[in-house]
Parts: C-alpha cells; structure tokens; sequence
C-alpha cells in the first residue's frame, strides 16, 4: 500500500506542475551489488529503454509515453566494466555497482523501487523486473551505430542526454518535406531543427518533457520559432499522413497553457519511417 501511494503522489505532481521552468530530483542511495575480477565484456555499450524510444517512433507521440516509471530514472544504461549508469527524464544519472558473477548485473534502486537488471538469452536483451512487483516489466535493447552517433552524453547538461534525445525525436518525427494545405507551400523540416518554404517560421523544437514542470497539460508540444525568434507554442498530431499543429494559449494570471481552436494542417510528402520501431541488433 504504501509503495502504491508513492506512485500515485508522484504520477500527480508531475502532472499538475504549472511552470514552464525545467527542474530535477536528486537521486536517493542506489544499491549496491557485489562484483568480482572476472572480465565481462557481453554486456558493455548502450542500451535503451524499448517502451520508451520504440514506442514514441510508432506512435509519433512523447507525452503518451513520458509516465512510464523507468524513463524517469533509465532511458539510457551505459555499461562498463564495473558500473551501470542510468540515465532518465527526472533523476540526474544514477551509477549501480556491477554484478559480474551472472546474468543478473545488478539491482537498479531507483525511487525506493528496486528492478532486477537481467539478460535474457532468448531475445538478446536486457530485462527490469520490479521486485515489489514481478508482473511490471521493462525492457532494454541495444543502442545502434545510428543511435550512439545521435543520442550522446552531454555532461554539460543537466539530464545528460536531453540534447541529444531532443536531436533524435528532430530527425525521426518531424524531419522531412510536406506540403501546406492553406497555401500549397512546399515546407522541409531540416535534421538540425531548421525549416525551409515556411512564410512564417524558420526553426523548430519538441519539448520531450524532462524535468518536473510541465504547463502543457500532458499534451505534444513543439516550438515554432520566426524570425524575431519569438516563440510559438502547438501541439502536435498525426493522422494518416498528415500532421495538425494546434496553437496552445497561455492562460491568463497563470503559467498554464489550454489548446485554442486556431490549428494548421501539413500533408507529408517525404518524411521519416516513424511507423515501425527500430529493430535491436
């Protein structure tokens, strides 16, 4: 009961939260496994967090995926010799001791909930079990060449890996040509953020939703820029092959948004494969 109730505080504050400012949790201790001298080197690299990443591809949608408990705290484990690093949306980077002895590596002790970290031979990928619970599962694949160029570990930052999961939502969501259907403009989403063909805008950034404060009311929402690089708030949606950007209002005497009635519709003439999950290696 108890550990029930910390998940339902935690799940509504972060969806209450009303500032468009960014902050972070720091982590409690982290449990600690024994290791031994055995060299291990199957293990060692970067993996991501399938329900997460995979999921967000196929549906083309962050919010609808950004409350799944793991990706606070592990959305990228990168795997030494010795340490599990975990990177997540709300904690800074927790390290775990390694387990060389198995293929249990280790427990990840995150929030108060202890995950079994195993690798199942079966599928070539590691597996979080919840210990106070055995059914809650996640699920881990290994990071592709394409992957690691993209999503890198950036220590200047916060979260460490918000940049470079910001550039890859850019590239696999939004990158691409599309026609706009109120004017017949051709637009191009550029990979580094920038857009060509648009009368009004010329960058673009999702929010993916790190931190603790969220004005947007759990909806999609990407940053439309002009050129006197003010901003423009939309949420985003997909249907078919189309997309609909819907501009947000800020509500007045609050630091809160609500979506308008005001929306513009874009046809995708070449985008990027978003309608299948990256296959693991």
């Amino acid at each position: 009961m108890k550990h029930f109730l910390i998940h339902i505080f935690f799940i509504s504050f972060f969806l209450s939260c009303s500032s468009d400012s960014e902050q972070s949790v720091s982590p409690r201790n982290t449990e600690i496994t024994p290791v031994n001298d055995s060299n291990n080197y199957e293990f060692e690299g970067k993996w991501i967090l399938t329900e997460y990443i995979d999921s967000i591809i196929i549906d083309k949608s962050i919010s609808k995926h950004r409350m799944k408990e793991l990706s606070w705290t592990a959305i990228v484990l990168d795997i030494s010799d010795s340490l599990i690093k975990s990177y997540g949306s709300i904690m800074k980077p927790i390290d775990t001791i390694r387990n060389l002895k198995s293929d249990t590596l280790g427990i990840l002790n995150h929030w108060g909930t202890k995950w079994q970290l195993s690798y199942n031979r079966d599928n070539s990928r590691l597996e979080a079990v919840n210990l106070d619970s055995l059914n809650e599962k996640y699920t881990f694949r290994r990071m592709t060449d394409d992957e690691n160029k993209i999503i890198k570990i950036d220590t200047t930052d916060h979260f460490q890996i918000r940049n470079g999961l910001t550039n890859y939502f850019t590239q696999n969501i939004f990158t691409g040509k599309y026609i706009d259907i109120l004017n017949n403009d051709t637009i191009v989403f550029h990979s580094d953020g920038s857009i060509t063909g648009s009368r009004k805008y010329i960058s673009f950034k999702p929010n993916i939703y790190f931190g603790t404060s969220h004005p947007f009311r759990n909806k999609d929402v990407i940053y439309l820029y002009n050129n006197d690089s003010i901003i423009s708030y939309l949420n985003w949606k997909y249907s078919d092959r189309f997309i609909t950007f819907t501009y947000f209002s800020r509500k007045r005497n609050e630091d809160s948004f609500d979506l308008t009635n005001k929306s513009f519709k874009y046809q995708t003439i070449t985008a990027p494969n978003t309608g299948l999950a990256i296959k693991p290696q």
